[in-house]
């Protein structure tokens, strides 16, 4: 019969093979009768299936002091309506949310830069979430079964993209300014190759945080002095939310 609970400062553990800060895996699973939950600033992550199938949960405020929000955390919860996420969160996992059929509105915070595969799957009252520019990977089917969701977002940034890419409607809050490609990682592989006469186009690959770009949508390659023994170049020339250019150098030798 437990319907509220208070998580108070002083706590710094919760289950038997919790770390410290966490709320562990399945500690709060199919507590049907949990009404409210607080939690406090000491706790930083919210595991695998800590709160699933809990479905009395009516409201959550997930505080900053929350890193991450595991797996399945809140899955079937389904008279959960209202859904707090405070600056601070940077991670919400794979089926995070999924099917909580009574979330109508959900405002990912600026913190955020990853949403993981189907977070929102099966969230059938789901009718508009607010992604923020800071959101650089959003992976497949955070969406599924979510027909009457509308995404808010900024203009040629990553929700933009991911509601054209999949077809959801989307409803701009404006424009801001670009990504520079340079801040990204960008890797060249092989380094290097033995000169044969023929044009080399090592394999180049670029993230932006966690997410890796796509050439040809995110960026442009282009080789240049790539047939000869020498140094060779790979130019990245970001695309939509990329801006600039940046070159890797390669080498071509020749055996004596």
């Amino acid at each position: 019969n437990l319907s509220n609970i208070t998580i108070p400062d002083s706590v710094t553990e919760i289950g038997a093979a919790a770390s410290l800060t966490e709320i562990d895996h399945w500690v709060f699973y199919d507590c049907n009768s949990l009404k409210s939950l607080t939690i406090s600033k000491s706790m930083m992550a919210i595991h695998y299936r800590a709160f699933q199938h809990c479905n009395g949960l009516e409201s959550i405020i997930i505080p900053g002091n929350i890193t991450v929000i595991g797996e399945f955390a809140f899955g079937n919860c389904s008279n959960l309506t209202e859904v707090t996420i405070s600056e601070g969160v940077t991670d919400i996992e794979q089926f995070s949310f999924a099917d909580c059929t009574g979330l109508t509105d959900v405002t990912v915070p600026n913190s955020v830069s990853h949403i993981g595969v189907r977070a929102f799957l099966g969230c059938t009252g789901l009718t508009g979430v607010t992604i923020p520019a800071s959101v650089i990977d959003i992976e497949d089917e955070v969406f599924l079964n979510c027909p009457q969701v509308k995404i808010y977002g900024w203009e040629n940034f990553m929700a933009h993209i991911y509601a054209e890419e999949n077809n959801i409607p989307f409803v701009s809050l404006g424009t801001v300014e670009s990504v520079k490609i340079s801040g990204c990682q960008i890797t060249v592989s092989p380094q290097s190759y033995q000169y044969d006469g023929t044009a080399k186009t090592p394999v180049v690959t670029v993230k932006h945080g966690k997410r890796t770009l796509t050439a040809g949508k995110d960026y442009d390659i282009a080789y240049y002095k790539n047939i000869n023994a020498g140094t060779a170049k790979a130019t990245v020339t970001g695309q939509r939310i990329y801006t600039g250019t940046v070159t890797k150098n390669f080498t071509i030798t020749v055996n004596i």
